[in-house]
């Protein structure tokens, strides 16, 4: 028998112990976030990865703490990150369309931002594009691994009209020396590429919108379920905290990055009145009842239809009483609390519904399920509730 045994036996226990405490595990390594350069959401400048969605995974990162220790941003050219992602777990890419034909290749966090999809063409081309029916006639050049392929082809094109490269710069030049008639990439980031490409911001113009699409982070599909969730959760927390200062670390991000945006709503506002009415007349009979209803996210308190159509309730004192899409946010005071831009909406909502018994506030606002920062109104107004107490109840409309 081997003198040193038992002593190596003690050290490996005890390197095993040490391990364990550091966390040496697979489950702490962190994820390495793949990426290009697609401004205004993920772009390199300056030896700084910058944008939106670098942002928001920085923030995420911080708010998840040790599942997501040690986690790095690496960027490439789209197609060959993409490729090291579908296949190397503990990886992910970013900011990605989520489409059906995707869905199953990876793990999916977000939404980030909505982002559109569009079609270019050189100023002076000529071109016009009445419908996705009209695409099939021209070749059209889109970033090798880029949803922009698949959007087009689902959209009637022929894949044998779809004209692939490595960069955007690539793909814009061809398409000025008319080896493409157009090109399709997000608008954004598709902009600022043809003002690098030209110097100049009139060279392209959008002619033909092929639709508006949420971005994501896509992680590959053997990396843990746990560390997935944990960054979701860690995602959704940046983007609706706002418990300290009455703005989330997200609004932040997108106010300062890009601004608000308008929105259209798929109800209008008498609509919201009548959510409003109904719900007073609720809390009028049941008090109790009905803050519980809302706070379960039950219909007709939350439309079932779109879900940035729901009721709030605050107290007079605007403390959050019941949130249809925030529960969350139930029993925290708002009173003083701002928009990113400085509003005290909720103080509003308080000083008009006692005020003048109902009236709108316009405010900033994320929708709940779609990455942006919208220009909102809410509609509110006072009762007595069935208790004796007076409670602010309003529901809002992106404008």
């Amino acid at each position: 028998m081997n003198q040193n045994l038992p002593l190596l036996l003690v050290a490996c226990a005890l390197c095993a112990l040490l391990c364990f405490g550091a966390g040496c595990s697979g489950d702490t390594e962190g994820v390495t976030f793949y990426t290009e350069q697609y401004p205004p959401w993920n772009y390199e400048e300056d030896s700084q990865m910058k944008g939106i969605a670098v942002d928001l995974l920085n923030a995420a990162i911080e708010e998840a703490g040790a599942p997501l220790a040690g986690s790095t941003i690496e960027i490439d050219v789209w197609s060959r990150g993409y490729d090291k992602v579908l296949k190397t777990p503990n990886t992910a890419i970013f900011a990605t369309i989520r489409l059906e034909s995707r869905e199953d290749d990876f793990k999916w966090a977000g939404p980030i931002i909505t982002e559109r999809k569009v079609i270019f063409a050189p100023k002076d081309s000529g071109i016009t594009i009445s419908s996705a029916d009209d695409l099939k006639d021209y070749t059209i050049g889109v970033v090798a691994g880029d949803a922009a392929r698949q959007e087009l082809i689902e959209a009637g094109v022929p894949a044998e009209n779809i004209d692939e490269g490595s960069t955007p710069v690539d793909m814009l030049t061809r398409n000025l020396l008319g080896a493409t008639d157009l090109f399709c990439y997000g608008e954004d980031a598709g902009r600022y590429y043809a003002t690098r490409t030209t110097s100049h911001d009139d060279t392209f113009d959008v002619v033909y919108t092929l639709g508006e699409y949420d971005l994501y982070y896509a992680f590959n599909k053997e990396t843990p379920d746990a560390t997935v969730s944990a960054f979701q959760n860690a995602l959704t927390a940046v983007k609706t905290d706002r418990a300290a200062t009455g703005y989330s670390p997200y609004d932040e991000i997108v106010y300062y990055s890009l601004g608000p945006e308008h929105s259209s709503s798929s109800f209008s506002e008498d609509d919201v009145k009548a959510r409003v009415n109904l719900t007073a007349t609720a809390i009028e009979n049941d008090a109790p009842g009905t803050i519980a209803l809302i706070n379960a996210g039950a219909a007709p308190y939350m439309n079932p239809d779109d879900s940035s159509e729901y009721v709030f309730v605050f107290s007079p004192d605007v403390t959050v009483l019941a949130n249809a899409a925030n529960p969350h946010l139930v029993g925290i005071s708002m009173k003083g609390k701002t928009d990113v831009t400085g509003t005290a909406f909720r103080d509003e909502f308080a000083n008009v519904a006692t005020t003048n018994g109902s009236g709108w506030v316009d405010y900033l606002y994320i929708k709940p399920d779609q990455g942006g920062l919208f220009y909102k109104s809410a509609w509110v107004t006072s009762v007595t509730g069935s208790d004796g107490e007076t409670y602010i109840i309003g529901a809002g409309i992106y404008q």
